[in-house]
This record gives structure tokens, sequence and C-alpha cells, in this order.
């Protein structure tokens, strides 16, 4: 039975290279640093508290204390925040609720705009009745799970951006 699995594995690898699948932050022939393009992003402040969270976190995400010099890039992001009651007891008080973030951002580049995407993510959490810090806390985390998964979401997305941008490049011929 173990040469069934591992005839499968084998085929799946097979169709994962046949489909053109590789890695992002893999070593090609001809190296991409998409790393070293992401620390030249300066993240412009974000308004409010959950804004200060979601720049520090892309700040960390996108390495720009690794930066040397200038930023060559500015990445301007908006939030807007929505929080729902998902459900509610006999006496029509909320027991759960949902924060959906939404993060609007777009890439510069000497005033120009590179990329512009939309992001969303949502994060739920209980209402303690008896305990209103309990509550208040479980909405912080919460709010704070949404923002790491959309920080983590936006570094995918510009790493895959300047990953095509460099093979586009490559693609190009040369003058």
């Amino acid at each position: 039975m173990w040469w069934f699995k591992a005839i499968a594995a084998a085929s799946g690898l097979m169709l994962l290279a046949g489909c053109g699948f590789q890695p992002l932050y893999a070593e090609r022939s001809q190296p991409v640093e998409v790393s070293a393009e992401m620390a030249r992003i300066a993240v412009a402040p974000i308004a409010d508290r959950a804004g200060q969270q979601l720049q520090n976190l892309l700040a960390e995400r996108l390495n720009s204390a690794a930066r040397t010099g200038p930023a060559e890039y500015v990445l301007q992001v908006s939030l807007t925040e929505e929080e729902t009651e998902l459900l509610t007891a006999r006496d029509a008080t909320a027991t759960r609720s949902r924060i959906a973030v939404r993060a609007s951002y777009i890439l510069l580049r000497d005033g120009l705009e590179l990329d512009r995407q939309v992001i969303e993510n949502a994060g739920t959490y209980n209402w303690v009745q008896s305990n209103q810090f309990s509550t208040v806390i479980a909405a912080r985390d919460a709010r704070s799970r949404a923002l790491q998964q959309i920080a983590e979401e936006i570094r995918i997305r510009l790493g895959l951006y300047f990953l095509r941008q460099a093979e586009q490049q490559q693609q190009q011929p040369s003058s």
C-alpha cells in the first residue's frame, strides 16, 4: 500500500511541474530580487489605530529596515471596517460578532500608479455578557488577526507584482 502513496505523490509533483508552478521566492537562473524591491517600499501613514497596526505589520513584512537608501515606491493604504452581529440570544443581546476589514492599496513610483488592489478579511469573536473587558479584548484580537492576514496578503500580492514585472523585462528584447 505504501507504493500507492508514493505513486500518488510523484504524479502530484509532475502535475505541479507541468502547470508552470514555481515558488515565489525560489532561486532562478536570472535572479529576480523580489525581496530587495519590496524593501524599497515606504508605507504611507494609515489613519486610525488599526491603520497604525497595519502600517507596522507591512513595514515588518516588507523588510523596510533593510532599505539602505531612499524609498523608490510608496504604498498608500486606506482601511474600512464593518462590525455585524452574527448571533443573538433570546433576550436580543448579541452573543457573536464579526469584524470585516477592507484594505485598498495603491503602489506608486514617482507619482505614477503601478498597482491597485482591494483585500478583505474578517475575524469573529464571542460576547461575554458577564465581563465587558473580555468582549473588548476579543474584538481587538479579532481585528488584529484580520489585519495580520491583510498584511500578509498585501506582501504576497506585491511580491507577485514585482515577479511579473521582472519576467516581462526579461522577455523584452534588448536593443
